[in-house]
């Protein structure tokens, strides 16, 4: 397995993971293409008798592998197929009405480590220990703060039921008018994205407040 991971740059928290990125036999398709290039007919001969024309094709549809003008077939970035991967994710979890948070750091050799967590305000122990605590404005750290344009606003109000700290408020609508525009209190913002994520005129952004130490750091 580690064999794997130095062939492909697989980062080595991931490991506990593996089997959710790769079958048995495109394991053995990475391990036995090495980061070289072959052709199909020479991989399934290296791969022995499990192999198949549709196994290739679907490694290859799966972003596994990449294939050459040539024909051949070669590792595919593992960088480039983790973040596709991990940002339909994130993209799914902001559709559910979930939050981000990370928890990150720079390991001994200089590289980033760490990992990011889809959860919601009622489960997400950090956010409830600051409530607890009276310390939200501090912990956990927030890069942000959301802004709304009145503009492009039509009051539906999508923002303040997924605002999940409260964040968010609007004036009861009085018959015969228009709805009100929400109003984002600063002070209990906590710079999540969920509004600005969830609304449907985009009329919500979310402006930095603070630089992170690990931009700095990688810039």
């Amino acid at each position: 397995m580690t064999e794997l991971f130095d062939i492909c740059g697989i980062p080595a928290f991931l490991e506990p993971w593996i089997n959710r990125f790769y079958t048995p036999l495109e394991i053995d398709l990475l391990t036995n293409l090495n980061g070289k290039a072959m052709t199909a007919a020479e991989a399934r001969q290296a791969l022995g008798p499990e192999s198949s024309d549709s196994l290739l094709e679907r490694a290859w549809r799966r972003g596994v592998v990449r294939r050459l003008d040539d024909g051949r077939v070669t590792p595919a970035d593992f960088h480039v197929r983790f973040e596709s991967w991990a940002l339909s994710i994130v993209k799914e979890a902001n559709r559910q009405g979930l939050m981000q948070g990370a928890e990150l750091a720079v390991d001994s050799q200089g590289r980033l480590d760490g990992a990011l967590c889809n959860c919601c305000n009622d489960c997400c122990f950090p956010h409830q220990l600051a409530r607890i605590l009276e310390v939200e404005k501090f912990w956990p750290l927030s890069r942000y703060l959301a802004q709304l344009s009145p503009e492009p606003c039509n009051g539906c109000g999508r923002c303040i039921r997924r605002c999940p700290f409260d964040a968010i408020t609007q004036a009861k609508k009085k018959k015969g008018m228009p709805p009100s525009t929400p109003v984002i209190e600063a002070n209990l913002c906590r710079g999540c994205g969920v509004c600005a994520t969830g609304c449907p005129q985009e009329a919500i952004c979310m402006q930095k407040i603070r630089a992170s130490e690990l931009e700095t750091y990688y810039a």
